[in-house]
């Protein structure tokens, strides 16, 4: 044993002077190559166990409380940026910063504004001031949603706009709370104001845009909330229209995300803008010598049998022209257009009863064909070879 510990003193005795090897001093450091390890063992050792208890902490909060999903998520966040921080510090003190440098750091000044000094402290301060504030806005205009706009007569649309409004006026009364906590004076908003009037004009003319359109398109309603809609050759239903972007639903369960100011832009097609009826029509040709008197008479019968076609207006089964090879019927019917209603598939049931149809009443649907005529001066002649 004796021999062992001998061993450890004579490795240490070579490694010391590496460990005492002073990288950085002065009045608010001593950092040597041995506190550097120091801190950065204990940053993973400390960072690893505080992680570890805040997520068991955490899982029990949620259990206790019975916290949604997004307020769960928000919390762990919360609590991981405040490790994050607590462990740095303690980190920086174990590598050599002298305590006296944290309140010099704490009270270094950035800028000032008129007789107002804004310290490196309170931009900290106001930074984990502003992480619940933001969260807080959130659940306010969740709140607000649910217990006053639910219970109003308006409409979807104007829910989303008051919804959306509501939002970001909280937002800017907290953001407004914090300049003033940190020291930033209400004054300043005329130099920040340039800074963002500048802003907008060299780089933010896509998000401004798309935000302004957002506000056209809950003020001006050409769509809303529950429409269907074709745009950019995308059809389904609004999902939501944000402050940047609409989310909409497609007949293939599939979530596009189209920037406001494309869908002003552009030309678009609102099937719902007035109401949700939609005339399709299907053309059907029948061959010549048919009774086109039947063959009208059983698409009138099949069409106005089917469940998800309206009765009013009435389906309309016109003669509309001799073609080539056939006699063009067409079939114009009305439906209301909804997120379970497809036209195509009832397009394609009306398709099947009319062709079963005419099968079994001895109807021909036409297909192309030809007569051809030979017109020769003289016979054919036919040679047979072997």
């Amino acid at each position: 044993m004796d021999a062992v510990f001998q061993l450890l003193n004579a490795r240490w005795q070579t490694l010391q002077p590496f460990f005492s090897r002073i990288l950085l001093e002065n009045d608010l450091f001593y950092v040597t190559a041995g506190s550097v390890i120091r801190a950065a063992l204990f940053y993973l050792l400390f960072w690893l166990i505080a992680d570890a208890l805040t997520r068991r902490s955490h899982r029990w909060i949620v259990k206790r409380y019975s916290l949604d999903n997004e307020t769960a998520e928000w919390l762990l966040s919360f609590n991981r940026f405040i490790l994050l921080i607590l462990t740095t510090v303690i980190a920086l003190l174990v590598a050599g910063l002298n305590k006296n440098a944290l309140i010099i750091l704490w009270n270094l000044t950035l800028f000032t504004f008129g007789d107002k000094q804004v310290d490196l402290g309170n931009i900290v301060f106001g930074i984990i001031l502003l992480f619940p504030g933001l969260r807080m806005a959130r659940t306010i205009t969740r709140e607000f949603n649910k217990i006053i706009l639910n219970r109003t007569r308006m409409d979807d649309t104007a829910k989303n706009l008051f919804n959306t409004l509501f939002h970001y006026g909280l937002v800017i009364i907290f953001i407004l709370f914090v300049m003033t906590i940190i020291g930033i004076p209400l004054t300043a908003f005329t130099v920040i104001g340039g800074a963002l009037a500048i802003g907008v004009g060299l780089g933010s003319q896509n998000l401004v845009n798309n935000f302004l359109s957002g506000i056209i398109l809950l003020v001006e309603h050409p769509m809303k909330v529950g429409d269907v809609v074709d745009v950019a050759g995308h059809k389904g239903t609004v999902e939501e229209i944000g402050g940047r972007a609409t989310r909409i639903k497609t007949f293939d369960n599939l979530r596009v995300v189209i920037p406001n100011s494309k869908i002003l832009e552009d030309n678009f097609v609102n099937w719902s803008l007035v109401d949700s009826y939609l005339r399709r029509e299907i053309n059907v040709g029948v061959a010549y010598g048919s009774d086109i008197q039947q063959a009208m008479a059983a698409c009138t019968e099949i069409v106005s049998s089917h469940s998800l076609v309206e009765r009013s207006p009435e389906p309309m089964i016109l003669f509309t022209d001799f073609g080539d090879n056939a006699l063009n019927i067409c079939i114009y019917f009305w439906v209301v257009m909804g997120e379970n209603v497809s036209p195509l598939k009832i397009e394609s049931e009306l398709r099947e009863q009319i062709y079963l149809r005419f099968n079994s009443d001895g109807i021909v649907i036409a297909f192309p064909q030809r007569d051809v005529h030979l017109d020769a001066a003289d016979p054919i002649r036919i040679k047979l070879e072997k």
